[in-house]
């Protein structure tokens, strides 16, 4: 711009230069040459304005058409995404809200169902197996017999479920309240323990017994081989992550004993047990998964008959030289089987309070390997122990 400027003036001084030289050609003074000049320069400078003003206009004009214009397609443009953003949010919400009424129609509909499916499986249930319901005097006697070997396999198809949510502890756990209307049972007529003064010595191991003759106590002598202190630990060693868990503990009397896992963590475990007064141990286990861990020290006796269940909740005693008696029988699950693993017991048999005048007391002396199977309907104590180190397991069996 500054140069277009300069170029003019250049071209404005040399026409002033011509100007002066034509004005003394004609022998003019100096004072008519500077009236010429500025009538001249007036004529030019008025052009230029002209031109400049008219062109001034021009854009103006142009602009406020350009303007208007703009303002006419911004606002077409502004109306049209205005109005696809609304058809947009309004086919988007009807389709959320077919989506939604859909999935909680679905819902619905399913809890619907898996309700309808547990009322039918209730009613049918009820019209089989109820003696009074319209089937059940018909069809009990063919399907009574199959009833506790459907709910063992729903129990076995659960299994998974124990491990998988941690509810294995729950299975067969006592109740955590009492309940104050509940009346602790007495052996009817203690006709259950009249009469019975000795345990029966079984003649047969390997024989399934009548559920009859398990009524009473029965022991099957050097029916296992003797179970040591090295085979507990080394099942302890072999599951040892499964085990360490601060949720498994024992009850013990010494301070260094809290886990099985610390059975595995002591030096001369068997003479630091023997050395120590009164040592007492009780591991019992209400887990599926600590269950099948010490299945071991658990099998499954041929005495009893398939049909009777073997119990989860066990338990797992351990007593060095003096220790103290303890109740057997208390918190019993049906009957109990009692297997001396290591050492030698005594167990004595008690009639319960209001039986005594039918009970008699009775005891019976456990070897190593001898296996015994009583009802609880006495309170059985194991009696102190000698100078040897004891190891017993407990179960419990449902027998039918």
């Amino acid at each position: 711009m500054e140069g277009k400027y300069d170029e003019n003036i250049a071209c404005l001084q040399d026409e002033v230069q011509e100007i002066r030289l034509l004005a003394k050609e004609m022998e003019m003074t100096n004072e008519e040459i500077l009236k010429c000049a500025k009538q001249a320069l007036g004529v030019k400078l008025e052009s230029d304005w002209e031109v400049l003003r008219r062109n001034l206009e021009i854009f103006k004009e142009e602009s406020i058409k350009f303007l208007i214009l703009s303002k006419e397609v911004s606002t077409k443009i502004l109306n049209k995404s205005k109005e696809e953003s609304i058809k947009f949010y309004k086919a988007a919400k009807n389709d959320f809200d077919d989506c939604k009424h859909k999935k909680l129609l679905t819902n619905v509909g399913r809890s619907l169902l898996v309700f309808m499916a547990i009322l039918l499986t209730a009613y049918v249930y009820h019209l089989i197996f109820d003696l009074e319901g319209p089937l059940g005097k018909t069809f009990a006697a063919v399907f009574a017999p199959y009833d506790h070997a459907c709910m063992r396999y729903i129990r076995l198809f659960a299994l998974p479920l124990h491990t998988l949510l941690n509810i294995g502890v729950f299975h067969n756990a006592p109740c955590l309240v009492r309940n104050p209307v509940y009346v602790d049972e007495i052996p009817e007529n203690c006709w259950h323990c009249d009469r019975v003064n000795r345990t029966r010595i079984a003649v047969f191991n390997n024989v399934t017994m009548p559920t009859a003759a398990l009524s009473r106590p029965t022991k099957f002598k050097n029916y296992t081989q003797e179970t040591t202190l090295a085979n507990l630990t080394d099942i302890i060693k072999n599951h040892y992550s499964a085990l360490d868990s601060p949720t498994i503990v024992v009850k013990s009397t010494v301070p260094w004993l809290k886990r099985p896992v610390d059975l595995v963590n002591v030096e001369n475990l068997k003479e630091k047990i023997l050395e120590t007064p009164n040592f007492h141990m009780q591991w019992v286990s209400r887990r599926i998964m600590t269950s099948q861990i010490l299945r071991f020290l658990f099998p499954r006796p041929k005495f009893i008959s398939k049909r009777s269940e073997v119990l989860i909740y066990r338990q797992i005693i351990m007593d060095g030289p003096r220790a103290k008696p303890y109740l057997v029988s208390e918190d019993s699950e049906g009957s109990i089987l009692y297997k001396q693993n290591t050492g030698n017991r005594t167990l004595d048999f008690v009639a319960k309070e209001g039986c005594e005048h039918k009970c008699i007391r009775f005891q019976t002396v456990m070897q190593a390997g001898d296996v015994i199977i009583f009802p609880a309907i006495w309170d059985t104590y194991v009696k102190e122990n000698g100078d040897s180190l004891s190891i017993a397991s407990i179960s419990y069996v449902d027998l039918r």
